[in-house]
């Protein structure tokens, strides 16, 4: 019996046991003891028939226990196929019908909804039609009808051997039926009747004859077990069906899930799951998920924490697709020391990254210019640079959905954009500029929703916000503006779930915050995190930390956030070498990078903050 990642067989014995399809662990042992008459599994649920009662187990507990009746009154039940809340369990020539909701047991069968001529050894349920196996004939029910069954499938028995399971596909238009000689067959029941009986004749070692065991199929896999407990995963497909290739290979934000795509297949055939291959410099690993399952979690793999390549391939039996195209993944872990890379430009203060880490944005020199950080080893500005109508640049911001880059002009006391909508266009938006209260622009930060953008003036004290959901208003919120225990505002960060906005105040030597959760509210909350000479800020992607620079100090700390009253900056990170007045700070979207700008030394540098893996390019 298929379930999920598994599959599950009950021994004679009572003893109930499981294999994990997805990584391929050994069978497991659930539970001892158990009815064995017949038995079913939905999900994490099982059902398990004694010949008089049906009963049920939580399989998802830890530890399993024993099942538990839910309805008795049968006389020789000897299946069970669930649909919703209805168990259908066959018992001599009826088939019943009973609730499996609710606590209580029923002391009754339930609704009587089909007789056979004959004995029922086993049955499965799709939709409105129940399928009924005896020992020489499959029969349709009509459950919305309770009509008499009628014959599908007849003369199902050679010699001696008679039939005994039948499962059915997921769309239901198939059934697939053992005999007891475990001889396996397929019926297309989309067929008027009789329909024909097929045998499959599966490209396996041969299945021990010397008793009835189960069938149960999954996608294009059909899954047989024989007496001796032997498990066997037979191919539906035809000899040289093509598999789909995977696609979309790629890791996810947290750094350790790999991720893909199924791809698109031919004919009604799909992978039933795949096999990925690590390597690494010392290890070469194979582990495989099995369909639908298209994640796979490289922490628990017992693999080196080192760069690695990977391809994946779709597989269904013993067939495999073409393997993907290699991907590399490469391994960093959390440092407070500067790496080599290093971009050289005039007197750079702050800083921005696209939301899609493409490109960092720095100000300084009188412009704005960029780096291209697909390639994580190239430190050299592009071509790309803002100059046009610009006195001082000096803060930056970019919208969440990456269609602008905001920019100060300190000495000009406005704020302007560029749309990134085209990567060439460097030129500001002559219909955007936000002129109106300011008074030496520094900082800017943007909700995470990009509702709001946030507007340091330094040498009025004041913070204020222009409301974006306007593309074209460039006029600040008259409504809203922080002025209460500023001094000099140079920097601002907005935390990612939009909960605080951060405030560096260069001269008052601390780092206050707004709680914005009150749309209304301006007023800094008590928090405060004492530093010397702040200026730049910036919030990891998942917000554990808050980096701020010390300008006067040469370096850069951080506070963790996983506290929120925590005020106190962590005593074993801190950037100190390598460091000449710094002044702004980015974070990649990835968490991987924190790039520092180092105004006195005419550099951005950067310092590796996120352990894990992360796609080369």
């Amino acid at each position: 019996m298929v379930a999920g990642d598994y599959v599950y067989a009950l021994g004679g014995g009572g003893d109930l046991g499981r294999v994990t399809l997805t990584d391929g662990l050994p069978q497991e042992r659930v539970l001892s003891q158990c009815p064995s008459a017949g038995f079913t599994v939905v999900g994490s649920t099982g059902y398990f028939l004694d010949g008089t009662s049906l009963s049920r187990a939580d399989l998802a507990a830890s530890p399993v226990k024993a099942p538990v009746p839910i309805v008795r009154g049968f006389t020789n039940a000897t299946s069970v196929s669930v649909q919703g809340d209805w168990a259908y369990v066959t018992d001599g020539k009826v088939l019943y019908k009973a609730a499996v909701t609710g606590e209580s047991v029923s002391s009754s069968p339930g609704q009587v909804v089909a007789r056979c001529p004959e004995d029922l050894l086993s049955v499965a349920v799709s939709g409105t039609a129940a399928y009924l196996l005896s020992a020489t004939t499959l029969y349709r029910a009509d459950l919305a009808t309770a009509a008499r069954p009628v014959p599908v499938v007849t003369g199902f028995s050679a010699g001696q051997h008679t039939g005994h399971n039948v499962t059915l596909d997921s769309a239901g238009t198939t059934a697939y039926l053992m005999n007891t000689a475990v001889d396996l067959y397929s019926v297309d029941l989309t067929q008027a009747a009789p329909a024909i009986l097929n045998k499959i004749t599966p490209d396996i070692p041969t299945l021990t004859k010397n008793g009835p065991g189960g069938v149960d199929v999954a996608g294009a896999i059909l899954y047989a077990m024989d007496q001796q407990g032997d498990l066997f995963a037979v191919d539906l497909a035809p000899p040289d069906t093509p598999l789909p290739v995977p696609a979309d290979v790629h890791l996810e934000a947290d750094g350790h899930t790999l991720a893909w795509t199924p791809g698109t297949g031919a004919g009604p055939y799909t992978q039933t799951g795949y096999t990925i291959t690590l390597a690494t410099a010392s290890t070469l690993t194979t582990p495989t998920t099995q369909a639908p399952v298209t994640t796979l979690d490289l922490n628990a793999l017992k693999i080196p924490h080192t760069d690695l390549n990977l391809t994946i391939q779709s597989t269904r039996g013993n067939t495999y697709s073409p393997s993907t195209s290699t991907v590399t993944l490469n391994h960093t872990q959390s440092s407070d020391t500067l790496d080599s890379w290093s971009v050289s430009l005039t007197s750079p203060n702050y800083l921005a990254v696209s939301p899609d880490g493409t490109y960092l944005y720095v100000a300084g020199g009188g412009s704005v210019q960029r780096v291209n950080l697909t390639d994580p080893k190239n430190d050299t500005p592009d071509s790309w640079t803002v100059t046009s109508g610009l006195g001082s640049p000096n803060g930056l911001a970019v919208s969440p959905n990456g269609t602008y880059l905001y920019i100060t002009d300190e000495t000009k006391n406005k704020v302007v954009r560029v749309s990134l909508k085209d990567p060439n266009d460097d030129t500001p938006d002559s219909s955007w500029q936000v002129v109106s209260g300011l008074g030496s622009p520094g900082g800017l930060a943007v909700s995470p929703h990009g509702t709001y953008l946030y507007i340091t003036s330094e040498s009025s004290n004041t913070i204020q916000r222009v409301n974006l959901t306007d593309p074209k208003n460039d006029t600040p919120d008259s409504t809203w503006q922080v002025t209460s225990g500023l001094g000099y505002p140079t920097a601002l960060a907005v935390s990612p779930d939009g909960t605080y906005l951060y405030i560096a105040n260069y001269n008052n030597a601390n780092v206050q915050r707004v709680n914005l959760t009150d749309p209304k509210n301006y007023t800094p909350d008590s928090w405060t995190v004492t530093l010397a000479s702040a200026n730049g800020l910036a919030v990891s992607p998942h917000g554990t930390y808050l980096y701020m620079a010390n300008q006067g100090g040469d370096t850069v700390q951080r506070v963790s956030l996983a506290d929120p009253e925590n005020e106190t900056p962590d005593s074993t990170w801190q950037v100190t070498s390598g460091l000449g007045s710094p002044a702004g700070l980015a974070v990649s979207p990835d968490g991987t990078y924190l790039y520092i700008t180092n105004e006195g030394g005419n550099t951005v540098r950067r310092v590796v903050i996120g352990t894990g893996w992360h796609q080369g390019k």
